[in-house]
């Protein structure tokens, strides 16, 4: 039977194009706990938090944030955040679920299945 929690994964670079030539970081929060419901208002809770810090002016990773229709390499860092749900089996088993961050179609069918998800360990 699996485990299903929530993780949240950010990802800021330059690309290497800043003068120091940073390597890109990736940072990862993971929300786990008796309460899946819960695990899920901490985990959305927390990405908001982060997103709404990066997305205020002047925030930077070496270089400026921008908006990416205004994105220009060497000039700008990048930045995106996934809120996921995890189907943990074990270290070398597990099946993340993108649930906000990518792709319209894949979060929407993802988001189906952690109703079904939701709903059992209610």
């Amino acid at each position: 039977m699996p485990q299903y929690f929530y993780r949240v994964t950010e990802h800021l670079t330059t690309f290497g194009l800043d003068k120091d030539k940073t390597e890109p970081l990736t940072l990862t929060e993971e929300f786990i706990g008796a309460s899946l419901q819960e695990c899920r208002e901490r985990a959305y809770a927390y990405m908001n938090q982060r997103a709404e810090g990066l997305e205020k002016d002047g925030a930077t990773f070496f270089l400026p944030f921008v908006a990416f229709k205004y994105f220009n390499y060497g000039e700008n860092a990048a930045y995106s955040i996934n809120l996921i749900l995890v189907e943990y089996y074990s270290a070398d088993e597990q099946y993340e679920y993108i649930l906000e961050g990518e792709d319209d179609e894949d979060q929407a069918q993802n988001k189906l299945l952690e109703l079904d998800v939701l709903r059992d360990h209610a």
